[in-house]
């Protein structure tokens, strides 16, 4: 989310209702000032009823949200103005200790007379390794695990329970050891709150670190067409790619199907498929590893888990 301030008018009206994402800019009175004085510099030196398309000047434009709404914003920023993101004039970055906000202020140079200040508020989010620094591990209500359920989000992470897996997989990837001693440690606490079946992750990195699923071979979905050209098989990659998230959550109770019923999800699947490229015949299966590809730019692999596809 983003919100273009004109000026010092615009900017209070604005504070009257004030999104919760970007509260701290009126909770921080060290960032409330900072503000309100690049709010100021732009009225005092351009006029406060300026217009932003013809006038000279510039604007400040406040990014809000998730990590991935301010990179999408800033980037189309970038792009529209022709500007490099590393080439500002200067940046301010402040951390209040009580709050987990950053807010970082930008200075940009469109041209001699024209700036624009882009001001980011980036929530610090907590992972594993971080809280594991923080010690006292088992604290009640911020254990490090959830102690009923480790595939479940533990108090301190803030996120899906999809990503949590890929957070600690990723930390007992990186961190063999630490992982392994930290695990035992949990089995013991598990069993003292009485969990003595929900301590498995049931999740795993490769050799290469990708997710994998414990004990599952079908990996790679794959959709082989000999009559679809390179753009079409791209079009399916890119589709899939736009519903990784409802797919995963498919394929994860795919996992726990009998032979019959997985015969079903992929004929279903087909389907769905089929409709995308109509009049064209595809064959729907699953592949362990990519080697068994025949290499004749026909098929499409797509990790579910991962959320990648590579034509082969």
């Amino acid at each position: 989310m983003y919100k273009v301030i004109h000026n010092g008018k615009h900017l209070a009206e604005w504070k009257k209702k004030l999104p919760l994402q970007a509260e701290v800019l009126e909770k921080s009175e060290v960032i409330k000032r900072r503000l309100l004085q690049s709010v100021c510099c732009f009225d005092e030196a351009y006029g406060s009823e300026r217009n932003l398309e013809n006038d000279l000047g510039g604007f400040i434009i406040i990014l809000y949200g998730t990590s991935k709404e301010i990179s999408e914003h800033y980037r189309k920023i970038m792009d529209y103005y022709h500007l490099n993101e590393s080439e500002y004039e200067y940046e301010d970055r402040y951390k209040e200790p009580e709050r987990s906000e950053i807010v970082t202020f930008r200075l940009y140079l469109c041209s001699s007379d024209y700036g624009i200040e882009i001001v980011t508020i980036e929530k610090q989010t907590m992972n594993l390794e971080n809280r594991l620094r923080g010690g006292n591990l088992w604290e009640k209500n911020n254990e490090c695990l959830c102690l009923e359920d480790i595939k479940k989000i533990p108090p301190f992470f803030e996120g899906t329970e999809q990503q949590w897996i890929e957070e600690v997989t990723s930390y007992q990837y990186s961190n063999p050891k630490e992982w392994q001693e930290l695990y035992v440690e949990y089995l013991h606490k598990a069993r003292e709150a009485g969990n003595l079946h929900k301590t498995a992750l049931g999740f795993y990195r490769s050799d290469d670190g990708y997710l994998r699923k414990d004990n599952e071979k079908d990996i790679y979905l794959k959709i082989r067409g000999d009559f679809l050209t390179f753009e079409e098989l791209c079009q399916i990659g890119e589709r899939m790619s736009a519903q990784s998230d409802q797919l995963l959550q498919s394929y994860l109770k795919y996992c726990v199907m009998d032979k019959q019923k997985r015969n079903g999800w992929k004929k279903q699947v087909k389907e769905e498929i089929s409709g995308w490229v109509t009049d064209k015949e595809i064959a729907v299966d699953f592949a362990e590893t990519l080697d068994e590809s025949t290499f004749t730019g026909k098929e499409l692999y797509f990790d579910i888990l991962n959320r990648l596809y590579i034509i082969l």
